[in-house]
C-alpha cells in the first residue's frame, strides 16, 4: 500500500470518533501527502456501491489501483441458539459485499483486492459460526477471482490490538486462541502478504507454536 496519493474509505456512517482508535489513525493519515474522502456507503447494498464510486470519481478523477474489503457485523450464538435472523445480519457485509464490490469494479484495471477474512473461517472461533461461514466465503470467493485471473487476496487475520472488532469485544474474546496482534505488525505483515503469489487465502495471526488443544 506505500505510495498511495489517493484514499476513499467507505463506511455505513462516513465517519468517525476524532477520540477513538480509528478516529486516530485518521489523524495521522492526514498528516501524511494523501488525499483523503471519508464516504458513506453500506457495501451490502448495490445501489449505495455504485453511488459512492460515483461520488469517488466526481473528486478523485483517477482510475481505482486497489479494493480492500473489510466491512464486518458479528451476531454471536452458539449453534443450539442460532436462527436464522442471526445469519443475513453477518452474511451480508461480507458476502453481498465483496460480491457487489467485485461486480462494480469488473471493468477497472485493479492491481489489488484484498479481502478481511478472519481466522474463525480456519480455526473457528467460540460462537461464531455465523462469523466463520461468512468469512468461508471470501475465502472461496477468492479462489473464484484467480480463476477467473483477476487479483484476489482473503486475508484470515486474527485478532488485531487497539483496533476493530476485537477491541470492541468481539473476536479474540475470552475463550478463543489466538493471542491478539499489534496494528502496526499487522500493517507489516499485510505488506509481505501483497507481494506473495499462489493461494490467495492467506493467514496472519499470532498463535503460540507449543499450545495443546
Amino acid at each position: 500500500m506505500q505510495g498511495v496519493t489517493h484514499l476513499a474509505l467507505l463506511s455505513r456512517s462516513g465517519h468517525c470518533r476524532p477520540e477513538s482508535p480509528e478516529g486516530e489513525a485518521m489523524q495521522k493519515l492526514c498528516e501524511r501527502p494523501v488525499e483523503l474522502l471519508l464516504q458513506p456507503c453500506d457495501v451490502s447494498k448495490r445501489p449505495e456501491v455504485d453511488a459512492a464510486i460515483a461520488a469517488m470519481q466526481g473528486v478523485q478523477d483517477l482510475p481505482c489501483g486497489g479494493v480492500v474489503h473489510a466491512a464486518g457485523v458479528l451476531e454471536d450464538h452458539t449453534i443450539a441458539h442460532m436462527e436464522s435472523g442471526h445469519l443475513l445480519p453477518v452474511f451480508s457485509p461480507k458476502v453481498d459485499g465483496a460480491v457487489n464490490l467485485h461486480e462494480a469494479f469488473a471493468k477497472s484495471s485493479l492491481a489489488h483486492f484484498l479481502m478481511f477474512s478472519s481466522v474463525a473461517a480456519l480455526m473457528g472461533s467460540p460462537g461464531q459460526g455465523n462469523y466463520a461461514a461468512a468469512n468461508s466465503f471470501l475465502d472461496a470467493f477468492a479462489l473464484h477471482r484467480q480463476a477467473k485471473g483477476l487479483p484476489a487476496l482473503s486475508l484470515q487475520w486474527g485478532p488485531w490490538a487497539d483496533v476493530g472488532m476485537a477491541a470492541r469485544g468481539g473476536v479474540g474474546g475470552p475463550g478463543f486462541w489466538a493471542p491478539k496482534v499489534a496494528p502496526s505488525d499487522a500493517l507489516q505483515a499485510l505488506s509481505g502478504v501483497l507481494a506473495a503469489k499462489g493461494d490467495p487465502r492467506r493467514w496472519a495471526s499470532r498463535a503460540s507454536i507449543g499450545r495443546s488443544c
